[in-house]
């Protein structure tokens, strides 16, 4: 299947209505209700799901539930298995769709809810991935990892980073 992403691996279930464990890769995705996932060893060995819902949380994993899976017997099948999304368009790589998603987000703090600047651009690199940012100051490039982006808001278009010294200078 073409234009598959990698979005996170299953490690777990909970609950015995099939609600799956996901650890999530290091880059952020938005999944809504009722679109569709795949699930398989890689993009070119996959099934198609129906997801239900999808709930984000503040530690290391997320939840889901997909209407096809309703034991836990069938969600433990799924354990070890990674969860994909695909993009419509003509995206030459996950890193334009999120340039292009993520374009004029506020940028906060997230510890004191501070505003940093915009997001004004996004370059894919081997290493990690790096966010452009307009501050008052000039431009700054954010690594695209959990350690430095906490939260990303799609409702009201901010992206809440940790900082250090130096990381906006």
């Amino acid at each position: 299947m073409r234009n598959l992403v990698l979005i996170g691996v299953i490690v777990g279930t909970k609950g015995l209505d099939g609600t799956l464990k996901l650890l999530p890769q290091e880059v952020y995705f938005d999944v809504e209700n009722n679109s569709k996932i795949y699930i398989g060893f890689s993009p070119n060995f996959v099934y198609q799901y129906t997801l239900e819902k999808y709930k984000v949380t503040s530690g290391r994993y997320h939840y889901f539930k997909v209407s096809e899976i309703n034991s836990l017997e069938n969600a433990k099948k799924l354990v070890e298995q990674g969860v994909f999304i695909q993009f419509y368009g003509d995206f030459d790589s996950y890193g334009m769709f999120l340039s292009n998603s993520l374009l004029n987000f506020e940028v906060l703090n997230i510890s004191d809810g501070r505003n940093l600047g915009k997001v004004i651009g996004f370059q894919t690199n081997p290493g990690n991935d790096l966010l452009l940012i307009q501050t008052n100051r000039g431009t700054s490039y954010v690594p695209f990892v959990k350690e430095y982006i906490k939260k990303i808001d799609k409702n009201k278009k901010f992206v809440f980073i940790k900082t250090i010294p130096g990381l906006l200078e």
